[in-house]
C-alpha cells in the first residue's frame, strides 16, 4: 500500500511509507496501516510541466503552477512575483513588457507616439551632453574658481584697454601675482576670450541647430529613423 502526501495548499509532495498502526493491527489480527496525516491512498495523475496535483478533498485536480514567476499588471506593467497556485490572475500576463508597450486586445503593443517621444528626448541629451563634452576640452584645463572670472577679467581688460584710468582689481592682482605688465595681460585675455567666444558659439550653435532638427520630427508622423539620423558631432 502507498500513501501520497500533500502540503498545507493540498500540494502533492510526495509518497509516504505506510506505517503500521500496532493497536488496530492487533485488535482486526491483521496488519492495519494508520493513514498519515495530509495524505491519501488515492495515487496523483501525471503532471504536465509547469503544473501541479492538488488534492481538493475528494481527488486530484490538476493546476497550473506559476510560483515565483514575475507577472506584470496589464494596466501599468508593475511586476509581482506570483505567490498562488492557479492561473495567473484577471489583469496580469507573465509577458514582459517593453518601456514603451500598451495592452491591447491580449497582447502588448508598442505605443509608437511615447516610442518616439521617448526617442526623441533621449537625442536632445545626447545633443546637449555631447554640447557639455566638447566645451569641456576647452575648460577642463582651468579650476572652476578661476573660470568663474573669466567674465570679470574680460570686462576690466577691455574697459582698461578703452580708458587706462578705470579701476582694474583683479587684472592687478593678477598681474602682481603673475609679475606681467598689465597691459600684456589685458591683451592677452581679450584674445583668449575671443577665442573661447568663438569656440563655444560655434558649440552652441550646432547645439541649436540638432535642437532644431529634432523640433522638426513630426510628434505623431514622426519617425524613429528621422531621429537616429541626427548624427551630433562638435
Amino acid at each position: 500500500m502507498k500513501y501520497y502526501s500533500f502540503d498545507e495548499n493540498g500540494i502533492f509532495n510526495g509518497e509516504v511509507a505506510p506505517q503500521v498502526d500496532p493497536l488496530e493491527t492487533e485488535i482486526a489480527g491483521e496488519t492495519v496501516y494508520m493513514v498519515a496525516a495530509n495524505s491519501t491512498v488515492v495515487a496523483p495523475p501525471a503532471v504536465p510541466e509547469g503544473s501541479v496535483a492538488q488534492w481538493d478533498g475528494s481527488g486530484w485536480v490538476i493546476k497550473a503552477d506559476f510560483r515565483g514567476e514575475v507577472v506584470y499588471s496589464i494596466s501599468d506593467k508593475s511586476p509581482k512575483i506570483v505567490d498562488y497556485i492557479g492561473d495567473i490572475e484577471t489583469g496580469y500576463t507573465n509577458i514582459e513588457p517593453g518601456e514603451y508597450d500598451e495592452w491591447v486586445e491580449g497582447d502588448w503593443v508598442v505605443d509608437t507616439v511615447a516610442h518616439l517621444a521617448g526617442a526623441k528626448l533621449a537625442k536632445l541629451y545626447e545633443i546637449n551632453s555631447e554640447a557639455d563634452r566638447a566645451l569641456s576640452v576647452i575648460t577642463d584645463a582651468y579650476p572652476e574658481s578661476e573660470r568663474l572670472s573669466w567674465d570679470k577679467q574680460e570686462q576690466e581688460a577691455r574697459n582698461w584697454l578703452a580708458d587706462n584710468s578705470v579701476a582694474t582689481p583683479l587684472l592687478d592682482a593678477i598681474s602682481s601675482g603673475r609679475g606681467l605688465g598689465k597691459d600684456v595681460l589685458a591683451a592677452r585675455v581679450i584674445v583668449k576670450a575671443d577665442a573661447f567666444a568663438a569656440e563655444s558659439g560655434d558649440v552652441f550653435g550646432k547645439r541649436q541647430a540638432y535642437e532644431d532638427q529634432v523640433a522638426l520630427i513630426d510628434d505623431v508622423t514622426g519617425t524613429l529613423g528621422e531621429v537616429d539620423a541626427i548624427v551630433v558631432s562638435y
